[in-house]
C-alpha cells in the first residue's frame, strides 16, 4: 500500500511540474468556438490560401498563352556604316555610308492551331487548381473538425476526472469521521486517501491533454496557439439526425460521385492533359501570320524615306530531329499515368465510403452499450453507497464502484467521440466536411452521461 501511495504521489508530482510550465499563460481569455466556426475558420488556414495562389498563378499563365494569338508591335531603329562587295565577285566594294533605319512592325496570327490548344490547356489547369483548392477547403475542414471533437473529448474527460475527484474527497471524509468516531478503521482512511490522490493525478493528465488537444486545434486553424480555445456545447453539439445515406452505401457511393472534388478534378486533368498532347501535335501542322512594318531608312538622318512592307508569312515545320516524337511519347505515357491513378482513386474512395458507413453503424451501436453500461456503474454505486451508509460494508465496495463508473463514463465519452468522429470521417467520405456543424442535433440525440452525485455522508 505504501509502495503504491508513493508511485501515485510522484505521479501527481510530475503532472504538475509540467502543468507548471503552462502556468504563465492563465490570464488568457478562452474564446469559446462551435464546431461549424472551426470549420470555417479552415477555409482561410495557408494550405487554402496557397490554394488561391496558385489559381492567380495558373490565370495569369492563361495570359501568356493567349499571347500567341494576340497582335504584336514593337519598334526598333539603327544606325549602321556598311561596306559592300560587289556581286560579281569583281573586287569592287562600294561604301562605306551610313544607313539609318527605324520601323515599326505589326504582327498577327492568322492560323495556328497549336497556339490554341494550348490556350485551352491553360485554361483547363486553372479548372484542375479550382477545384484543387475546393480539395484543400475540405481537407482543411476536416482537419479542425478531427482537432475541435479532440478539445471537446479531452475537456470531457478532465470533466469526468475532477467528478471522480469530487466523490473520492466526499468517501475520504466519510472515511475520516468514522475513525475520528470510533466506527471505522484506519485501513479504510488510507484507501480512501490513496483513490483521493490517485483522482488528483488523473485530474493533472487530463488537464494537461485538454492544454495540448488546444494547441492542435489552433494549428489546424491557423490560430494563436498562446489562445485558449473551448468548443461550446462539446460532442453533443455534433449533429445527429439521421441521414438515409449513413447506412446505406450505394446512397453515400452516389452522394460521393455528386459532390467528391476529386471525381471532376480527374476529368478536367484527363482533358488538360489531352489537350497539351493535341497541342504538340498541331506544332506539325503549317501556321500562317501576317506581318507588316512602315518606317523611315536613307544614308543620313536628314535624308529619309518612308518605306513599308506587308505580307503574309506561311510557316511549315518539315524536320525537327523528332523532337516531337519524344515529346507526344512523354504525353502518352502522362496520359496512362493520370488513367491509372483515376482508376485507383476511385476504388480508394468506394473503400473510403464503405468503411465511413460502416464506422459509423458501429459507432452508433457502441455508444448504446457505453450509455447502459455507465447507467449500470451508476447504479452499483448508489447500492454501495447504501451499504456503507447502513455499516453493512468497509468503503472498499464504494471504491471499487466508483472506479467502475469512472471507467465507464471515460468510456462513455470515447464512445460518443468514436461517433462523432466517424460522422466527420462520412461526412469527407461523401465530400461534406466544409458543411459540418450546420445542422443542429436531432431531438432524441443521445446526451453525454450525467455527473454522478456526491456520496452521501451517513
Amino acid at each position: 500500500m505504501n509502495l503504491r501511495v508513493r508511485v501515485v504521489t510522484l505521479v501527481v508530482t510530475l503532472v504538475a511540474a509540467l502543468g507548471g510550465i503552462n502556468g504563465g499563460e492563465a490570464g488568457v481569455a478562452v474564446r469559446n468556438m462551435t464546431l461549424a466556426e472551426a470549420v470555417a475558420h479552415a477555409a482561410a488556414v495557408a494550405d487554402v490560401r496557397l490554394a488561391d495562389l496558385a489559381v492567380v498563378d495558373l490565370r495569369e499563365r492563361v495570359g501568356l498563352a493567349r499571347g500567341a494569338l494576340l497582335p504584336t508591335l514593337s519598334g526598333e531603329a539603327s544606325v549602321e556604316r556598311r561596306t559592300v562587295a560587289s556581286f560579281f565577285g569583281d573586287g569592287q566594294t562600294f561604301g562605306p555610308f551610313n544607313s539609318w533605319d527605324a520601323r515599326l512592325t505589326l504582327g498577327q496570327t492568322l492560323l495556328d492551331l497549336a497556339a490554341w490548344r494550348r490556350l485551352d490547356a491553360a485554361r483547363l489547369d486553372v479548372d484542375v487548381a479550382t477545384i484543387d483548392r475546393h480539395l484543400t477547403v475540405e481537407r482543411a475542414a476536416a482537419i479542425a473538425a478531427t482537432a475541435w471533437l479532440r478539445l471537446a473529448r479531452a475537456q470531457a474527460l478532465a470533466a469526468t476526472a475532477g467528478d471522480s475527484l469530487r466523490l473520492a474527497e466526499d468517501l475520504r471524509a466519510i472515511a475520516d469521521a468514522l475513525v475520528q468516531a470510533g466506527a471505522g478503521e484506519q485501513l479504510d482512511a488510507v484507501r480512501a486517501a490513496t483513490r483521493v490522490s490517485a483522482a488528483r493525478g488523473a485530474v493533472l493528465l487530463a488537464e494537461n491533454q485538454a492544454a495540448l488537444a488546444g494547441v492542435v486545434l489552433a494549428r489546424a486553424i491557423d490560430s494563436d496557439p498562446a489562445q485558449a480555445l473551448s468548443p461550446i456545447g462539446g460532442l453533443d453539439t455534433v449533429p445527429l439526425r439521421d441521414d438515409p445515406a449513413h447506412g446505406d452505401a450505394a446512397a453515400a457511393l452516389a452522394r460521393a460521385g455528386a459532390q467528391r472534388g476529386e471525381f471532376a478534378r480527374w476529368r478536367a486533368v484527363l482533358r488538360a492533359r489531352q489537350r497539351d498532347r493535341d497541342a504538340l501535335s498541331a506544332e506539325r501542322l503549317p501556321s500562317l501570320r501576317l506581318e507588316g512594318d512602315y518606317g523611315w531608312n536613307g544614308p543620313e538622318a536628314d535624308r529619309l524615306e518612308a518605306v513599308w512592307s506587308a505580307g503574309v508569312v506561311l510557316d511549315v515545320p518539315l524536320v525537327d530531329g523528332f523532337r516531337l516524337n519524344a515529346a507526344l511519347a512523354s504525353r502518352d505515357t502522362v496520359l496512362a499515368a493520370e488513367r491509372v491513378r483515376s482508376r485507383d482513386a476511385e476504388r480508394r474512395i468506394a473503400a473510403e465510403v464503405r468503411g465511413a458507413v460502416l464506422d459509423l453503424a458501429s459507432a452508433r451501436r457502441v455508444l448504446a452499450v457505453a450509455n447502459e453500461t455507465a447507467g449500470l456503474a451508476g447504479r452499483e454505486l448508489d447500492l454501495a453507497r447504501e451499504r456503507l451508509g447502513a455499516g453493512a460494508a468497509g468503503n472498499a465496495d464504494v471504491i471499487t464502484a466508483q472506479q467502475a463508473l469512472q471507467t465507464a463514463r471515460e468510456q462513455a465519452v470515447e464512445a460518443r467521440h468514436g461517433l462523432a468522429q466517424a460522422l466527420v470521417l462520412w461526412a469527407a467520405a461523401v465530400g461534406e466536411a466544409g458543411s459540418l456543424g450546420r445542422v443542429e442535433p436531432a431531438a432524441g440525440a443521445p446526451a453525454s452521461v450525467p455527473a454522478p452525485r456526491s456520496v452521501e455522508k451517513p
